[in-house]
């Protein structure tokens, strides 16, 4: 079942995953700094059920408790999940589909509007790129 772009949700297919794909991605992706995050991208050469697969990541170096990243990773997943379709809208048009990782590099923790506006900002700069 293609996915729609009204959909605000974020299915198992959508998390990147594979091991041989997460290694392309940080071997020969590009990324761009939009601060606090970092996004790594790659268009990917076959089809996928949605056209974009995520992961993403904070330091152990930066937050040493699982809570603490956890919690980043929860705040990230979910402003993805609310603003894809501006990613998805702009994928499916172009028929392209891409691998993308999101590192947060920042030292404190984050608020849910500090993450929301460069998340928005790393994917409306990530349109312009693909």
């Amino acid at each position: 079942m293609p996915p729609t772009l009204t959909a605000y949700t974020f299915n198992k297919q959508e998390k990147l995953c594979s091991a041989k794909q997460l290694d392309l991605l940080f071997e020969r992706g590009k990324g761009f700094y939009q601060s606090p995050l970092r996004l790594v991208y790659l268009e990917a050469n076959q089809p996928q059920i949605f056209p974009a697969q995520i992961v993403i990541t904070v330091s152990k170096r930066n937050f040493k408790k699982a809570v603490d990243r956890n919690r980043i990773k929860r705040l990230i997943r979910e402003n993805y999940r609310l603003n894809k379709s501006l990613l998805y809208e702009h994928l499916q048009a172009k028929n392209k589909n891409i691998l993308l990782g999101v590192i947060f590099t920042g030292k404190e923790l984050p608020e849910f509007e500090e993450i929301k506006l460069s998340l928005v900002k790393g994917l409306q700069k990530l349109i312009t790129l693909v």
